[in-house]
């Protein structure tokens, strides 16, 4: 698809398992990368798209790290053939041999046949003075093949790493909203634990080469989103354990059920805010591992706490039926019935007008009540792993943009 000046171009890493040969291939437009025997490999290819290619890119998530681009444009498109073409050329020294000069290049005769080139013997007045040592250097043809297919399946991991933490830190966005508007005078303490918390994930989901490539630096991040995960728990467990509290105990009257309301509306809201968090900061831990570690172990946690908060809520509906059936209250109708002395007198004020039987609810009360009553959508981790998928990468002009191989 053309747009304005630019053309589609897309550069495709893709798995290749259990390669045979060490060797490394150059057809139009693709290099194959393949490593030592039994070991998975890896293609690289780049492509122009023709016009009449759809590029839906409504699915497109934008790679704006520059290190990382370097990286990509480092490979295609110009300077493939290039880089290959070195590559290959040492795998022949290597085969061949190469030797390095043991003599100060100052000493050298320089060459007649070539411009630049040097002869490996020295020369004084009397004439040849005296002859160069030649020490062989090893080169192992399987570490140049190694480490360039390593180049390959580095980018194409910290492309997808990249994905992954740029759609944590989208969706820090939402939480840090949902946290805002939590009103909280009593539970300061616990809410400003819950914002540093909140802060402390958005700190580790901005993404560096550096937090993927450097084992160190990567194992150091993922000591922290361990801590992370652990304070998250933590925090969360109080929020489950106080709302269990909450709807454990039975409202004398309406005022203390809709301070009760009141009450519930906040822990529920950190309830979900903390178990969202935890979702991401899980993803991060996958993130981190490269898809080395498996959803389930990444997850294992949270899918505890899923069910936690699925029976709090079930818990919850069943404590609002019995508080308004015992109260009185028609939250359809966002009213109530008279209590106290005005109750003795239901039925002659009905036979006059029932209406006056009622008290109105306040609105806020109500949307609070449907809002804890109503179909909670429960998150779900989705068990895939992207590292194992082909990784495609498409450039228009200077962007470049990573495409998920999500399953829909």
């Amino acid at each position: 698809v053309r747009y304005g000046d630019y053309k589609w171009y897309r550069n495709i890493f893709k798995k290749k398992s259990k390669s045979k040969e060490i060797e490394i291939i150059k057809q139009p437009k693709e290099v194959v990368f393949l490593t030592k025997s039994n070991e998975n490999g890896i293609i690289a290819t780049f492509e122009e798209l023709p016009d009449n290619y759809g590029v839906d890119e409504t699915k497109l998530v934008e790679i704006k790290d520059l290190n990382l681009i370097s990286r990509i444009s480092s490979l295609f498109p110009t300077n493939v053939g290039v880089n290959i073409e070195n590559i290959k050329k040492d795998i022949k020294n290597a085969k061949e041999g190469l030797f390095k000069i043991d003599m100060k290049k100052s000493e050298l005769v320089n060459s007649r046949e070539k411009l630049g080139a040097k002869r490996a013997f020295s020369m004084d007045r009397k004439g040849m003075k005296k002859n160069a040592n030649l020490t062989e250097i090893e080169l192992d043809k399987k570490a140049v093949v190694a480490n360039a297919g390593a180049t390959v399946m580095s980018i194409a991991s910290m492309a997808v790493g990249q994905y992954y933490m740029t759609q944590v830190d989208n969706q820090l966005t939402s939480i840090r909203y949902s946290l805002s508007r939590v009103i909280d005078f009593l539970d300061i303490q616990y809410k400003s634990q819950v914002e540093s918390l909140v802060q402390s994930v958005y700190t580790i989901s901005k993404f560096q080469i550096s937090s993927i490539e450097n084992e160190e630096l990567r194992n150091r991040e993922l000591d922290n989103v361990q801590r992370l995960k652990l304070k998250n728990q933590e925090l969360l467990n109080q929020a489950e354990s106080t709302l269990e509290m909450l709807i454990s105990k039975e409202s004398a009257n309406y005022e203390e059920y809709e301070k009760t309301v009141k009450e519930i509306a906040k822990w529920w809201q950190y309830q979900k805010i903390l178990l969202s968090l935890l979702y991401q900061v899980n993803v991060l831990d996958f993130a981190l591992y490269l898809g080395t570690k498996s959803n389930e172990q990444c997850f294992s946690a949270f899918s505890l706490h899923i069910d936690k908060i699925k029976s709090a809520h079930t818990n919850l509906i069943k404590w609002h039926d019995r508080q308004c059936e015992t109260l009185k209250i028609d939250i359809k109708e966002a009213r109530r019935k008279n209590g106290g002395i005005l109750a003795l007198f239901e039925k002659p004020i009905s036979m006059i007008n029932d209406k006056w039987n009622y008290q109105p609810v306040d609105l806020d009360v109500i949307n609070l009540v449907k809002e804890q009553t109503n179909d909670f959508n429960e998150k779900e981790f989705v068990n895939e792993n992207l590292f194992n998928h082909d990784v495609q990468i498409f450039v228009k002009g200077n962007q470049y943009y990573y495409l998920p191989q999500n399953k829909e």
